[in-house]
């Protein structure tokens, strides 16, 4: 697996370094515009509301290819509130004390997956997963025309590819050949 880091002074003068390092990250990890998008707002907000409330200012942003999803990690030395993260938790805007909160729970909300471990050195990760979004087979895609030939050549598919099997293998079957879920 891949991964990507940066380590920086958390102020927020470096806020545009981090909404780029988080794009560009998660574009070449093979993200959609949709998850790219959420995946920069979510360290928007985690690296605003960093700068914020802890005291140390060293922070590193771990983003990892998983395959089928990034895991983009904020490690720092700190505690943060944990109550935003349940599931049950709101945040109401016309309460300015709830304001720093928000940003957090937003991203809670965007993420596929949040955690928070508490690691054995004393810092803390805020670990943010975004999946990616396959597109839905359907009637649209173009049947891929194959050429019967006697010589061939087997390698290993690249992702894209693989998407591209996988969202098409439906056009060469009839309706009878295609099981419900699919």
């Amino acid at each position: 697996m891949d991964n990507i880091s940066l380590k920086l002074l958390c102020d927020s003068t470096y806020l545009p370094v981090v909404l780029s390092f988080a794009e560009k990250a998660s574009q070449a990890f093979g993200l959609g515009k949709k998850e790219i998008f959420a995946v920069r707002l979510s360290a928007e907000e985690i690296f605003t509301y960093l700068c914020r409330t802890i005291q140390e200012k060293d922070v590193e942003i771990i983003c990892k290819n998983c395959g089928y999803c990034i895991e983009m990690t904020f490690l720092f030395k700190g505690e943060i509130s944990l109550k935003v993260f349940n599931l049950t938790s709101s945040v109401f805007p016309d309460r300015t004390e709830n304001l720093d909160e928000m940003g957090l729970l937003i991203v809670s909300r965007l993420a596929d997956n949040f955690k928070i471990l508490k690691n054995q050195d004393g810092t803390m990760s805020l670990v943010l997963v975004k999946d990616k979004i396959y597109p839905e087979p359907g009637n649209d895609l173009k049947k891929i025309c194959f050429e019967k030939s006697n010589s061939f050549t087997i390698k290993e598919p690249n992702n894209e590819q693989i998407k591209i099997f996988a969202t098409s293998v439906c056009s060469f079957c009839d309706d009878m050949g295609v099981p419900d879920f699919f």
